[in-house]
């Protein structure tokens, strides 16, 4: 969708003096995915560079005068800090070194600009209103240690819930679930797992089969799965409605762990569970 957009701004406007073009993504993937580190590390790598290069192609396509990589700019804190290290997002200087040293984007005709917050470029001069101020990793890590990691999540400071709280709002949730999956005609033999405490489990169907609530489970056994885990009190908030906690939010402030049989992404069951709520 995004190279048909880019094809038909291409065709409206000849000339681009500047382009905006992203080069990372908000995501859970690999922090939050169940897997060794060599792995993990191996796919953070692949998807920094996956997003570059899609950053390349649109340079070439839309040939911008000037292009800024951007995307927001975000560390995660509290007991997820530990997970800043694995997320699959570059800082932005090196993305601005990647760019301005690519050899898949003509130097000459397409110069990459970076700027601090609260300073402009000019297109007409091509001056920037002050030299960029790179961000210094020790000090932030140091930030991160000494304070952001001791913060505490709101969810964190309500109470546990029982774990009749939450069996209560299943039935009303997995109606909204059911009702999205087959608005959207999706359907798979992946099973939803999620933890209702140490020794229950909520199973999901993806294929119209119910859910059903288990003392046990086998994942050596299971063929095809998605099992998450989270805090019981974020839980709670998730069933409760957008109101309190959003699926797709928490997904991406790096919340739910999720362990995958086999290790794909099944974009209709994601989308269908932001509907599993009351």
């Amino acid at each position: 969708i995004g190279e048909f957009t880019a094809r038909d701004i291409k065709k409206q406007y000849e000339k681009i003096d500047m382009l905006l073009v992203g080069y990372s993504s908000a995501s859970p993937y690999p922090q939050c995915i169940v897997m060794d580190k060599e792995r993990k590390m191996k796919s953070k790598q692949n998807v920094i560079k996956q997003f570059w290069s899609q950053t390349e192609s649109y340079v070439n396509l839309l040939k911008p005068k000037v292009y800024m990589p951007f995307a927001g700019r975000y560390v995660l804190a509290g007991k997820f800090s530990v997970l800043n290290s694995d997320r699959s997002v570059a800082e932005l200087e090196d993305a601005y070194h990647y760019f301005t040293n690519s050899k898949n984007i003509d130097q000459d005709k397409h110069k990459a600009i970076i700027l601090n917050s609260e300073t402009n470029f000019d297109i007409d001069t091509g001056i920037s209103s002050k030299k960029y101020t790179p961000i210094l990793s020790n000090e932030k890590e140091k930030y991160i240690s000494e304070n952001l990691s001791k913060r505490k999540y709101d969810y964190e400071l309500d109470t546990e819930p029982q774990i009749e709280e939450l069996i209560e709002l299943i039935p009303k949730a997995f109606e909204r679930f059911e009702n999205k999956r087959k608005e959207i005609g999706f359907s798979s033999e992946t099973s939803i797992i999620l933890d209702l405490s140490q020794e229950k489990f909520l199973i999901i169907s993806t294929n119209g089969d119910g859910y059903r609530i288990s003392d046990t489970i086998n994942l050596q056994n299971s063929t095809k799965f998605v099992k998450i885990s989270l805090d019981t009190r974020l839980f709670k908030w998730l069933m409760k409605g957008p109101k309190y906690a959003h699926w797709n939010n928490a997904e991406i402030g790096s919340h739910l762990t999720y362990q995958r049989n086999p290790e794909i992404y099944e974009r209709g069951l994601y989308y269908s569970l932001n509907f599993f709520h009351v």
